[in-house]
């Protein structure tokens, strides 16, 4: 991939497609991983877990019931960010 300083760069659906196992549901995946990001931004203490227990991280985000935002203003995440970095914190 090449390198595009100070410019914004698109990924398409197709790189995602080659790199994931068939039959993934990029969508649900890369929205539940945007998630993750935004809940980095306003509970630093997520940094340490995505250090030490990635998994859980990874599981705790396929499993927890989550809502698709959709179009519009919404406040607040579509899931229970308590019960996210419970459900990490208690893993294995």
């Amino acid at each position: 991939m090449e390198s595009h300083p100070g410019q914004n760069v698109g990924i398409g659906v197709e790189y995602f497609e080659r790199a994931w196992k068939p039959g993934a549901n990029i969508p649900a995946v890369t929205y539940r991983a945007g998630m993750i990001a935004m809940l980095q931004r306003v509970a630093p203490e997520l940094a340490p877990l995505l250090q030490n227990k990635l998994e859980a991280v990874f599981q705790a985000a396929a499993e927890i019931p989550m809502e698709w935002i959709g179009p519009g203003v919404r406040s607040g995440f579509p899931f229970d960010p308590d019960d996210f970095l419970r459900r990490v914190r208690e893993a294995a």
